[in-house]
């Protein structure tokens, strides 16, 4: 059975991007066409923000401050102990659109749930996936 709890993304997401790594290298993307016939959707290359995000900006400015010193200790330590992930994390992530940024560098973004409980899982389309629960609790 699954849980249920809120769970706020302010994210950058780059879901359906082109992969690009079986394109032929002597024609621009933009000239690219489907293997069946058809334009490919250029409107899918670019990085978009989560819906959360886009709706509700001033919540995500005010978390993000709040966690600022969290996320400068997070960042240390994921390039400390983690400098290859780093790397491949922080090139998508310095490659935002118009020189945006991520208060959680190197990550795209961050997540907040509430009252959540879960599974244990792994997230398929992520490469990494830090969890920090925040509150007292006993025996668990």
């Amino acid at each position: 059975e699954a849980f249920k709890y809120l769970s706020i993304h302010y994210s950058w997401y780059a879901r359906y991007a082109e992969k690009g790594h079986t394109a032929p290298k002597d024609v621009h993307p933009d000239k690219l066409k489907k293997a069946h016939g058809g334009r490919v959707n250029i409107t899918q290359r670019s990085p978009h923000k989560s819906k959360e995000l886009l709706d509700k900006p001033e919540e995500y400015a005010l978390l993000a401050e709040a966690f600022t010193d969290f996320f400068q200790i997070l960042r240390a330590a994921v390039e400390k102990y983690l400098p290859d992930d780093t790397k491949e994390l922080s090139f998508y992530v310095e490659k935002l659109p118009l020189g945006a940024s991520s208060p959680c560098y190197p990550f795209g973004g961050f997540v907040v749930n509430l009252d959540a409980c879960t599974w244990g899982h792994r997230d398929k389309d992520k490469r990494l996936c830090l969890v920090f629960p925040l509150g007292r609790y006993k025996g668990g």
